[in-house]
């Protein structure tokens, strides 16, 4: 499986159009990461997570991305997770802008991998790509 790790520069605005030809989990990049009631570090701890624990974000905003901890709705610093995504078309092309029209600088294929530290900006995932900014 070809891996492909960017580094994704905007928050999350939706998953649309993009998650229809991919597949995304999210998960903890540090030792320990704190679960907060509200999105700040001045917020109480709710709970911990662990290295490499996967979570089912909702949405991200502001750096904190909101999860689901025991029924509840809690925060996770952004910073300290990254989203794996997995293509789930033939063929998805990688542009140069964030839309249809823009140059194809490449393809992916069905398995492909893409590693981001968030995930999508008005609908298509930014990451980078051969070294430059990319679009999916």
């Amino acid at each position: 499986m070809k891996k492909l790790i960017g580094i994704a520069t905007a928050a999350v605005f939706g998953l649309g159009i993009f998650t229809s030809s991919a597949n995304a989990e999210t998960v903890v990049t540090t030792d320990v990461l704190n679960v907060r009631e509200n999105p700040t570090t001045e917020s109480k701890v709710v709970g911990k997570l662990l290295n490499g624990n996967k979570i089912d974000v909702q949405n991200t905003e502001n750096g904190w991305s909101k999860i689901t901890l025991d029924g509840k709705d809690a925060f996770v610093s952004a910073e300290f997770t990254k989203s794996i995504y997995y293509v789930t078309a033939n063929v998805l092309n990688v542009r140069a802008e964030a839309n249809t029209n823009s140059e194809v600088l490449g393809k992916l294929k069905k398995d492909d991998v893409i590693e981001t530290t968030n995930q999508v900006q008005n609908e298509w995932l930014q990451f980078e790509y051969n070294g430059k900014t990319a679009y999916v």
